[in-house]
């Protein structure tokens, strides 16, 4: 048998409303409430987590973003040829002024 639980009178009552509505005992109300308050806190811990999923995805694309920055800005400003994985040709990155960004010399396209 399960642990005692001390409710009000008018908690108490309101249980008995719901088990006679649905024909059921007080036990499987108040197993049904705990379930849901259980489902709840599972709900809650999920919630969480993708949020902290969300939060380190976030982190990484800045990191990601930054590290392309940091590359094309290297290369393109030193004049290093690289091998463009798009259009898989050997090419010097070169500014585009009207999209602001360094490109392929080829292909016109951000490499990373």
């Amino acid at each position: 048998m399960g642990k005692a639980i001390k409710v009000s009178d008018s908690v108490y009552r309101r249980l008995v409303d719901i088990a006679s509505w649905e024909g059921v005992t007080i036990g499987n109300v108040v197993e049904r409430l705990l379930e849901e308050r259980s489902t709840e806190g599972r709900i809650g811990e999920l919630e969480r987590k993708v949020k902290g999923l969300e939060e380190a995805r976030n982190r990484l694309a800045k990191r990601i973003g930054d590290a392309s920055y940091l590359i094309r800005h290297g290369f393109g400003g030193n004049r290093i040829e690289v091998k463009c994985p798009l259009c898989r040709k050997w090419s010097y990155l070169t500014f585009d002024g009207e999209r602001e960004r360094w490109v392929c010399g080829r292909c016109r396209e951000v490499p990373f």
